[in-house]
């Protein structure tokens, strides 16, 4: 199921109906039927916010798993103002971040 992870707003639904380990748990073409949208605005913007409502792109995290890496190297999510208001640079820049980090600490295990 990891695969479908970063690719459509259903995981979030599905992470929300059967919770983190449920979602995780089995093969990934189980998820097949239920992963039937493609990645979109909705997925990294709240829509209800009072901030979204006034025209500002209020942005979200839709998974669990990408809070905890935010949290991990040091950058949480609702802490960050350039996070919470620019656009796509937050997950591009994000991603990149936790992947070099989570590399280096792959092959540098101290520290």
């Amino acid at each position: 199921m990891a695969c479908w992870s970063c690719k459509s707003p259903d995981v979030a639904r599905l992470i929300q109906k059967d919770g983190e380990d449920g979602y995780f748990h089995g093969k990934w073409a189980r998820g097949g039927p239920e992963i039937v949208k493609q990645l979109r605005f909705a997925d990294c913007h709240n829509t209800a916010s009072p901030e979204f409502a006034k025209g500002k792109p209020e942005l979200t995290l839709s998974r669990p798993y990408a809070a905890r890496a935010m949290e991990a190297i040091g950058k949480p999510f609702e802490k960050s103002r350039t996070f919470r208001t620019s656009n796509r640079w937050f997950a591009v820049s994000a991603m990149w971040s936790i992947t070099s980090t989570a590399k280096t600490k792959r092959l540098n295990p101290v520290g």
